[in-house]
């Protein structure tokens, strides 16, 4: 896997490369690091303290959001993967994977509609987007057929299957 920026959180709160596992960068981690900042923040039983502990797996996507398109979807599909509610679900469609379609929409349409076709949680993911003033893009127009069919994220609290 590619190697992350190198961004000026790599040593946040005194630790050397939080998002790192054998001097690679582990989406895994960070994105399971970003959910329990998520839960801490804005969960049922918030605690600031841990939320404090995981801010820089935020910071990492944000980052990787700015200075990697690609490592940005891969974290996408890994967040897809690990969320459990639907609160996670809406944060990712309208968080990463809105600007990946707003900033890079030609160079990921083509796997967005991918696994829009293979994944009703994707799919269902993909219905917290919104167009960003591209509406009448050949890009948007493709978001909502590769959305369209699955249950919207304002509709139910059950996160589709894989």
């Amino acid at each position: 896997m590619k190697e992350p920026p190198s961004c000026h959180y790599c040593t946040y709160d005194g630790r050397d490369f939080p998002c790192r596992t054998h001097d690679k960068i582990d989406l895994r981690k960070v994105v399971r690091h970003f959910l329990l900042e998520f839960e801490a923040n804005y969960g049922q039983n918030p605690d600031k303290e841990l939320a404090k502990k995981n801010e820089w797996a935020s910071e990492c996507l944000y980052e990787l959001e700015y200075s990697s398109p690609e490592l940005t979807f891969l974290s996408v599909l890994e967040l897809v993967a690990q969320i459990k509610t639907r609160e996670q679900a809406a944060f990712v469609g309208a968080g990463s994977l809105e600007n990946i379609i707003a900033k890079n929409g030609d160079q990921f349409i083509d796997r967005i509609e991918e696994h829009a076709r293979k994944s009703p949680r994707f799919r269902y993911v993909l219905t917290g987007v919104w167009p960003q003033g591209q509406q009448d893009s050949p890009v948007w127009v493709r978001v909502e057929k590769a959305r369209k069919g699955s249950p919207t994220i304002d509709e139910t609290d059950q996160l589709p299957e894989f």
